[in-house]
Order: C-alpha cells, then sequence, then structure tokens
C-alpha cells in the first residue's frame, strides 16, 4: 500500500541521512517515477524533504526533523514496548524507566514475541554496576584480566560500553596500552578500579564491533558428529549446526563449525558422554582422549 510505503520511505530516510532516488526504488522495489511521486506527497503532506542534483545527489530530510507521535503505528508502539520489557528482565531497571512511560506496554500484545533476558542479570552482577558507573562518568580502568588460556595480566582501557553476547557480559573497550579496540568478558575480571582519564573521541559502538568483527582471527573447526537418536534434542539444543544424513537406526550425522577455543561447545560435547562420537577432525578426538585419560587418573589415585 502506498500509505505503508510513504511512511516506510520517512523512517529509512530518518535512519540513513541521505539516499538516492535509485536506492529507494530498489528498496522498496518500485519504479523511480514512483518515487519521485512520493517524494511529492511527503512534501505536500508537511514532511520537509530536501532534494539535492548531482552525482551525490539525492533525498534526505531537513535536520531536526522528528516523526510525529501520532504517526507511529501500532505494531511499531507494541515492538518498542516489548523491547523496553526486554532490557528491563536483563536489569535494566532504573535505564527503561522513563521510556516506559512514553510507551507502556497495552493489554493487547500485537507482537506476539516477549525476549526474557532474565539470565542476563544473573552473571557479573557486580562488575555491571562498576563499570556502567565508570562508563557514564565517562572514565577509564584498570583489572586484572584471565584470558581463555588462563594467562592473567593487567589491563588498562577506555571503557565504553557493555554488551551481552554469546550468553555472556563483554566490556568493550579502547586498550590503552595496546592502543586497539578490545573486548572483556567481565566474569574474567578482577581487582576493577576506577581511574579519572580524558577521553579521547571514539567512533559509534556499531562501527567498533564491526572492526572488532572483521579482526576476529581465531581458529575455527569445522567437527562431525556421529550422534545416536537419544542425543538428538540436546545436539539441536546446544549446538549451531546442521543433520546432513539420518541412518536407518535413527542415528546421524551433524556438522557444524566452531572456535577452536572456545569452551562451551567443547563441555557440552564431553557432557554427552557415549551418545556422541566425533569423527573428525582428528585433532579433536586426540584432545579429547587426552582429556579423558587426564581425568580418569585425577579418580583412580
Amino acid at each position: 500500500m502506498k500509505a505503508d510505503r510513504l511512511y516506510g520511505i520517512t523512517l529509512y530516510l530518518l535512519n540513513h541521512k541521505r539516499a538516492s532516488g535509485r536506492c529507494l526504488a530498489e528498496t522498496f522495489e518500485v519504479s523511480l517515477r514512483c518515487i519521485q511521486r512520493d517524494m511529492d506527497t511527503l512534501s505536500m503532506a508537511g514532511v520537509p524533504i530536501i532534494a539535492y542534483s548531482g552525482v551525490n545527489g539525492g533525498y534526505e530530510l531537513q535536520e531536526g526533523y522528528k516523526l510525529p507521535a501520532a504517526l507511529v503505528k501500532e505494531q511499531d508502539y507494541a515492538i518498542i514496548a516489548a523491547s523496553l520489557d526486554s532490557l528491563e528482565s536483563a536489569g535494566l531497571h532504573k535505564e527503561v524507566q522513563n521510556a516506559k512511560l512514553l510507551f507502556p506496554k497495552h493489554e493487547e500484545d500485537t507482537v506476539g514475541v516477549q525476549l526474557d533476558f532474565s539470565v542476563a542479570n544473573e552473571t557479573a552482577a557486580e562488575q555491571r554496576s562498576f563499570l556502567q558507573a565508570v562508563i557514564g562518568a565517562r572514565h577509564s580502568t584498570s583489572f586484572l584480566y584471565t584470558d581463555a588460556q588462563g594467562n592473567q595480566t593487567k589491563r588498562n582501557c577506555e571503557a565504553l560500553a557493555l554488551i551481552f553476547r554469546w550468553y555472556a557480559w563483554y566490556l568493550v573497550g579502547w586498550d590503552v596500552d595496546k592502543q586497539a579496540y578490545r573486548m572483556y568478558k567481565l566474569v574474567r575480571m578482577e581487582q576493577l578500579q576506577e581511574k579519572t582519564h580524558t577521553m579521547h573521541k571514539h567512533p559509534s559502538l556499531q562501527e567498533i564491533l564491526k572492526q572488532l568483527d572483521a579482526a576476529d582471527t581465531q581458529v575455527t573447526w569445522t567437527i562431525k558428529l556421529h550422534c545416536q537418536p537419544e542425543a538428538r534434542g540436546r545436539v539441536l539444543e546446544y549446538f549451531q549446526g546442521t543433520i546432513m544424513e539420518v541412518y536407518a537406526d535413527s542415528s546421524f550425522l551433524y556438522c557444524m563449525r566452531v572456535p577452536k577455543q572456545e569452551h562451551f561447545w567443547y563441555a557440552s560435547l564431553l557432557g554427552m558422554g557415549n551418545t556422541v562420537r566425533v569423527l573428525e577432525p582428528m585433532e579433536l578426538k586426540e584432545r579429547i582422549k587426552a582429556d579423558c585419560k587426564a581425568m580418569l587418573k585425577q579418580y583412580e589415585k
């Protein structure tokens, strides 16, 4: 419908600043001529559209324009209210209090989805509280950090943001010594101290996370497992892979790609005992045999 497209174009321009007519036409799957007519319609409706010609031309909204609350759709309103509930479940009660007054939840739920992040509120509570205050004050922090290999080092960083990712809380910060952006798992941080330090100017959190993801050099494994039928539920729940083949006895071939040094999948794999057998890589098979022998020795003493 045209009204939905006009609403969508307005939101697109609010979030992307300038966009060419061709870009809008491709995004909304209409002709360039149709976009031109839509711009005329929006302008007549009082939306401050500015058109630019030339190589870098396009359309953008007048700086400072905000979408009138009356134009926010009921579905969008419900999504905002549900998102605020999700943030509150993660322990951010104080942070969302004012926003929840602006977007109270209606009795009729038009979203049909509720994200419960209460698990995020169960870990690293002391570190989160301390770091939120540091971030709010735009200060730096120092701490002892234990990496995945058990090595402990002193770190100094400008604290930029907290992020819940991969089932854990992380601090995103600028490592003063390494002169690079880093992510630190909160449960591995000890002896945190706040430092008054002049913060440098940093890009947006989204841009920093893109840089971190692009620079990620951790080695991954492609693992093939032969799984017994009784392991199916746990395999599908704990691993993010694909069932490649199901055999006559209902056992199945499962394939997944995992970070080599990550512990969660390895612990889950060991916990499945003899219901799962590693087919490849050979290095993983040898690692399991060595670890199991070492564990047995602990109990044979």
